[in-house]
């Protein structure tokens, strides 16, 4: 725990600039008592600042958090709002108003009844330029509270109905977001049942909205969907001209909403570069999302996804192991990301190895795919197929046989299954069932049997069409060991 808190501690004093630097330290010494020349948090800071620093040293957790406490206080001092420098000056902004409600406050404690109105009409007009709608509501609701301040029926009237439609504002902005989240959320976890019908009644609801309202959030929000719809549709060229529409929008959208980021926008772009075969300018922006976006945003992990993918796809695989090892390395790889989540990555650099011809290290990292494996029935295919053609090459036909045994009766037992069935892979079995009976011997197995060929050239069609598509074929494994499979046949790019 004090490690973690250590390294939470470290990252926020080496995000500081050196002018933040210089307001903490004066903070720090201004509150010491008389009797204390040096702030032990000032010592800990500094030593923070260091390249060598230790998490094993003499501070506790306790110092760390009450360092890390005065850290945010002086970032949220007036010098270092008004301060151009690493936050932008519209979350400054942002920062700005909600002090202000609290001056607001502090003013009507007082007695200032007069001057607290004016400040929170002042607050209001500001919100309303940002959609900031909780803090227009509040300010309303304020103004409302002071009823001895109305003129007259009519401005209390005016107050009411400002506060109804705010409250709607409100309403139809978070239910937007709400969408936004899911269909991220969806996206990211393979949630893909029913989401063109989600798709087409998210666009509906929030078309709904933008009749009554005009908010700059739902536009950007109704854009996405309308982009996403396209991509169901399978209008990938359409969707990426869309694409560079949203980014106009997104540049018009007010500071604090929780929206897309511009990295997270470029990752959106690059992927549709990818789907439009434009592979250099979409792995440019995935490595740009890489760098930039820290790993724990969604759009950082989806961006290392593809990237290592699109250099597996084509060939470049040493690569492809570096960019999943570089992300191995990382401290949320270590400490955050979930454990079927890290056997997925060992599945995917045991199948990258075992296509750079490193069968010892291929059969190290599948050693640990378990939980990767149960997950569901490809997952559990795929490692026991690999599993299969590692004893074949590496000459063992007994472990071979063994394994083709259990994925014998395991097929038999869940034949029954839709993702068995869905995929048409009986070919691919009775082939590998052949294979084992043959012992092994892939030029002569194939050199008889025309009918298989034809068979497993119209399931490999089939599956590498379908987004279940494996990362290790058994078309292009025993395509390297039958000559009657090499001859007259379309290329591997061909049938794709």
């Amino acid at each position: 725990m004090k490690h973690e808190t250590g390294d939470r501690v470290a990252k926020l004093v080496s995000s500081l600039s050196p002018a933040e630097k210089d307001v903490l330290f004066k903070h720090l010494s201004s509150s010491l008592p008389e009797w204390q020349s040096r702030s032990k948090l000032a010592d800990l800071a500094t030593e923070l600042s260091t390249p060598d620093f230790s998490n094993d040293s003499a501070y506790n957790r306790k110092n760390y958090e009450m360092l890390e406490t005065r850290i945010l206080d002086t970032l949220l001092f007036d010098i270092n709002l008004t301060r151009n420098g690493k936050q932008t000056s519209t979350i400054n902004d942002l920062l700005n108003i909600r002090k202000d409600g609290l001056k607001m406050r502090v003013l009507q404690q007082r007695g200032l009844l007069h001057r607290a109105y004016q400040m929170a009409e002042n607050i209001k007009q500001k919100a309303i330029r940002d959609e900031g709608y909780d803090e227009i509501i509040e300010a309303l609701n304020f103004q409302l509270s002071m009823i001895g301040l109305q003129q007259d029926a009519a401005q209390f009237r005016e107050l009411i109905t400002q506060i109804n439609h705010y409250e709607y504002c409100r309403f139809a902005r978070r239910k937007s977001l709400a969408l936004l989240y899911e269909l991220k959320m969806k996206k990211f976890y393979g949630m893909e049942e029913n989401l063109d019908l989600f798709v087409k009644d998210s666009i509906i609801t929030l078309q709904r909205y933008s009749e009554r309202i005009h908010c700059r959030t739902i536009e950007f929000i109704s854009g996405y969907f309308i982009k996403e719809d396209l991509e169901l549709e399978g209008n990938w060229h359409e969707a990426h001209y869309y694409m560079t529409r949203l980014f106009k929008k997104a540049e018009a959208l007010p500071p604090d909403t929780p929206h897309f980021s511009f990295w997270e926008l470029a990752y959106e772009q690059g992927r549709l570069c990818l789907k439009n075969g434009d592979h250099e300018n979409g792995i440019f922006l995935l490595s740009k999302c890489i760098a930039k976006l820290p790993p724990e945003d969604l759009a950082h992990q989806k961006s290392v996804e593809l990237t290592f993918a699109s250099h597996y796809e084509n060939g470049h695989f040493e690569e492809a192991l570096r960019i999943a090892e570089d992300f191995a390395a990382s401290h949320f790889y270590t400490y955050y990301l979930r454990e079927n989540s890290r056997q997925k990555w060992n599945f995917m650099k045991s199948c990258t190895c075992f296509r750079m011809g490193d069968l010892v290290q291929s059969k190290a990292y599948l050693e640990n795919t378990r939980e990767f494996e149960k997950q569901n029935m490809l997952n559990n295919l795929q490692v026991r197929f690999l599993k299969i053609i590692l004893a074949v090459e590496s000459q063992n036909p007994d472990l071979a046989d063994h394994y083709v045994e259990a994925m014998r009766k395991m097929v038999s037992r869940n034949q029954w299954l839709p993702s068995l069935k869905k995929n048409g892979l009986d070919a691919f079995y009775y082939a590998l069932f052949k294979l084992r009976n043959s012992g092994y011997r892939l030029d002569e197995l194939f050199s008889g049997s025309p009918e298989m060929i034809t068979a497993l050239r119209k399931a490999n069609r089939k599956l590498n069409s379908s987004p279940e598509k494996p990362m290790i074929s058994y078309w292009e494994w025993v395509q390297q060991y039958a000559p009657a499979l090499q001859r007259k046949q379309p290329s591997t790019q061909q049938l794709r």
